[in-house]
């Protein structure tokens, strides 16, 4: 089964790009999404991180961090290139797995579209990557978010 995009994912999508550009990357990484999730700013996610207490400031500036920290890094050939911006802009195979994985999630939910909240759930199941260290500093599990959707809270 295939699920489609949101037009909310599809904004945030658009504007992580806008976050990748202005962080100087050429490919579009896990932290990007959040940072557009983020931006994006009237969004479940946004209201689950609030509701859940989340300085997300903090975890604003810490995702801002770990991109910078794995582009420096990561200057000789890396997963998350730094340098020359194109217009083809693509995603590390990291943020390629979140978004397929955002399918399943939406699935599993009974969802028709792919919601940013399926964004969230798939990227707190990866392992490895910087946007799960900044996630487990601020205490965002997959459990207390789902735990949170299963509720019925609507933003």
């Amino acid at each position: 089964m295939s699920n489609t995009y949101s037009n909310t994912v599809k904004e945030v999508i658009s504007i992580s790009r806008e976050e990748a550009q202005r962080l100087k990357s050429n490919t579009i990484v896990p932290e990007h999404l959040m940072l557009g999730i983020m931006r994006h700013g009237q969004n479940k996610v946004m209201a689950i991180l609030k509701d859940l207490r989340v300085d997300v400031g903090g975890v604003q500036r810490a995702m801002e961090t770990a991109i910078k920290t794995e582009g420096e890094a990561n200057k000789n050939g890396s997963k998350a290139k730094v340098g020359k911006l194109t217009d083809a802009m693509s995603f590390s195979k990291e943020a390629e797995n979140i978004l397929k994985a955002a399918g399943q999630e939406a699935i599993l939910l009974h969802s028709k579209k792919v919601e940013v909240e399926h964004l969230l759930l798939s990227a707190l199941k990866q392992k490895g990557i910087p946007m799960a260290d900044v996630f487990s500093t601020f205490d965002v599990r997959y459990d207390n978010v789902i735990s949170w959707i299963a509720k019925g809270h609507h933003d």
